[in-house]
């Protein structure tokens, strides 16, 4: 009866220290996860883009308020710049910031942005050397000139 008793005591200890050994792993593993999870959100994924490689502050453009190069902008029934000068190849964008339909029409009838509604745009590609004067034809005291080169 003593050695079964001793069996037992002995199995009971040995099943304690394995399930102690497992609860410790999972939490050191716990642990470990927790400690992987906070380093990654404090020093990974979070960089600072104002900061270059050097660790100098780089200062933020502003945003600008003129339109891009390439762009004639519609407003107060005119187009501005009212003449520009591009080279072959150049795709201007018609932007309409007015709250009625307008177009850009060629007076020789070569191009036409049809009907570009408020707050739309549309785009021609010049492949052509010359000087090409346009109109709105809603409104046909609105007009400019391109220049290709």
């Amino acid at each position: 009866m003593i050695p079964m008793l001793l069996s037992i005591v002995s199995n009971y200890s040995m099943l304690n220290h394995i399930l102690l050994r497992t609860i410790m792993t999972k939490i050191i593993n716990a642990g470990i996860l927790v400690a992987m999870v906070i380093a990654i959100i404090a020093f990974g994924g979070c960089k600072d883009s104002s900061t270059n490689s050097t660790g100098y502050q780089n200062n933020p453009t502003p945003p600008s308020k003129t339109p891009p190069p390439n762009t004639i902008t519609i407003s107060g029934f005119a187009f501005s710049p009212s003449s520009i000068t591009i080279v072959k190849g150049t795709i201007i964008t018609f932007k309409n910031n007015d709250s009625v339909i307008h177009t850009a029409t060629s007076n020789d009838g070569s191009w036409n942005t049809g009907d570009i509604g408020s707050g739309g745009s549309k785009t021609v590609t010049f492949s052509n050397a010359g000087v090409f004067g346009y109109y709105c034809a809603r409104h046909t005291s609105m007009k400019g000139t391109i220049t290709v080169q």
